[in-house]
């Protein structure tokens, strides 16, 4: 098995102590009884306060599937919100000026 990039980290195993370490790294402070810890497939589903998520890789397969499962919504962010545009600006005989609607 390759092992995965330094920047990355894959858990074989995941304790709720652990993940909430892993999540204070990123300024979520939560106590291990405040989460549930589930594994699905190669990853980790912990379950947090206020029915939240966050997955953690429990492989190098895990890591990638959660990296394309990312993806979608980034790039779904980017697009342009046309209709919205044409609407408040076309249709209302606004100057041209795209800020705003992406």
């Amino acid at each position: 098995m390759t092992d995965l990039p330094a920047s990355s980290a894959a858990f074989p195993e995941l304790t709720p102590q652990d993940a909430c370490e892993a999540l204070a790294t990123v300024g979520l402070r939560l106590a291990p009884e405040q989460v549930r810890v589930e594994r699905r497939e190669e990853r980790w589903l912990v379950r947090l306060p206020d029915d939240r998520m966050a997955w953690f890789a429990a492989s190098l397969n895990g890591h990638r599937r959660l990296g394309a499962e990312r993806r979608p919504p980034i790039w779904m962010g980017s697009q342009p919100d046309a209709w919205r545009y044409v609407r408040e600006v076309q249709d209302a005989g606004k100057p041209a000026d795209a800020t705003g609607y992406r």
